[in-house]
């Protein structure tokens, strides 16, 4: 009974322990949002009451992932401040068109459904300035 009891603990702690970590892990990421549908964009964007930088990009842009790395570091970051929305337009080119998306990458920041600034392009310096205004919301 006692190994039974032991090894039942055991099962117990591993199972805590999975979970400490994937819970870990969800706080780190839980400011990333990736848009997969345009009504995904309409509540995570338009409808949230937090600040959202949205990156508009495509995966056929090399240079556009290495941009997203650096914004996804700056979001988790500063996790209390503001959400990433990440949009592949490759995936969702109805959303390039309805709203406007002329360069390849775009960056926009929202807040209570008002687009507040852009950034157009690979432009770091400019994306730093974008996501100093949000935190100061």
């Amino acid at each position: 009974m006692n190994k039974f009891s032991s090894h039942s603990f055991l099962q117990i702690c591993v199972v805590f322990l999975l979970v400490s970590v994937q819970l870990e892990t969800f706080a780190k990421t839980a400011n990333l949002i990736d848009i997969y549908r345009p009504e995904v964009f309409e509540i995570a964007v338009l409808k949230n009451r937090k600040p959202v930088i949205v990156y508009y990009s495509k995966g056929s842009c090399t240079l556009c992932a290495r941009l997203q790395m650096k914004l996804e570091k700056m979001a988790k970051e500063n996790s209390e401040s503001f959400y990433l929305a990440r949009v592949d337009l490759d995936a969702l080119p109805e959303l390039q068109e309805a709203y406007g998306i002329k360069s390849i990458p775009t960056t926009r920041a929202f807040y209570k459904g008002r687009m507040i600034e852009e950034v157009k392009g690979l432009k770091w310096i400019s994306m730093s300035e974008l996501a100093d205004k949000v935190l100061r919301i």
